[in-house]
């Protein structure tokens, strides 16, 4: 069983919804940027991992919002604006919009 949501359970980019039978699933939940992670998004799923810990929750799938992609990796345009990632990432490498 899935415990009740508290506070630390209201995730920003997560939904967690209990299937049955020992089973949840955990959706990302940003569909509008083709569910790219993000770093609060590791707390979220660090925060969702543990809450299922102990809940009796023997399998998880994971899945993604919308339907155009499951999870098109790590946002990238987060990354330029995260200090302690942007300074090593060469300035050829780094993201920009396409010029239209």
């Amino acid at each position: 069983m899935i415990p009740e949501p508290t506070s630390a359970l209201e995730l920003d980019t997560l939904t967690l919804t209990p299937a049955g039978d020992g089973i949840a699933v955990l959706t990302i939940n940003r569909p509008d940027r083709l569910n790219t992670m993000t770093v609060p998004m590791f707390t979220d799923l660090t925060w969702a991992t543990r809450a299922l810990r102990d809940s009796g929750v023997r399998a998880l799938i994971l899945t993604g919002a919308g339907e155009r992609a499951f999870c098109a990796g790590f946002d990238l345009a987060e990354i330029e604006d995260t200090p302690t990632v942007a300074p090593l990432i060469p300035p050829a490498c780094r993201y920009t919009a396409a010029a239209t």
